[in-house]
């Protein structure tokens, strides 16, 4: 397998264990949502797929990917956002650029409008930095995405850092989205 196919298996891979499922893995991640590369590489090892790989492997992954999915801070790591496991991962409010923006499928749509948008299966309701990402998110479940832009100053919940595309929050009222023609 090539380095590139390589890395790009071992990220999708971090991102169930840290997103989605730790506990199959025997990983308890703190309120951060961190656990030590040292444990998630052991616990890597019990699957014969992946008993070789090292943490020198997950920081060259990091290095390489053109998406931050994942964040390595003293020794631990832990994904930026997604998670979709019982429990909700802490995080720090920040203040975010003056508007975000949504992308989805028509038919959710209507129902954004009725309700605002909720985080469904996720644990936050996640935003794009600009219209090209929310589109493309959208994309991936419709040819006919709908998109909403939503002015952060008149948001009254908290905004937390997902990554450089990515904003996160716990719900956006219907008052607070446009949606874009």
């Amino acid at each position: 397998m090539s380095g590139a196919r390589f890395y790009e298996k071992l990220s999708r891979e971090l991102s169930r264990v840290l997103r989605h499922m730790p506990e199959k893995y025997n990983l308890v991640l703190d309120d951060g949502g961190w656990v030590s590369l040292e444990q998630l590489v052991a616990a890597l090892h019990q699957m014969d797929k992946w008993r070789f790989v090292t943490i020198q492997d997950i920081e060259n992954m990091m290095k390489q990917a053109t998406k931050q999915r994942h964040e390595i801070k003293d020794g631990r790591i832990r994904a930026y956002y997604g998670h979709s496991f019982k429990g909700k991962i802490r995080k720090e409010i920040a203040i975010p650029p003056r508007y975000l923006y949504h992308g989805t499928t028509p038919e959710a749509a209507e129902q954004i409008v009725q309700q605002g948008l909720k985080p469904m299966s996720r644990q936050y309701v996640h935003l794009s930095t600009n219209i090209k990402t929310a589109r493309l998110v959208a994309e991936r479940r419709t040819a006919t995405p709908v998109l909403f832009r939503i002015d952060t100053q008149q948001v009254k919940e908290p905004f937390y850092f997902g990554n450089e595309d990515i904003w996160l929050v716990d719900a956006i009222m219907p008052e607070n989205l446009e949606i874009m023609l």
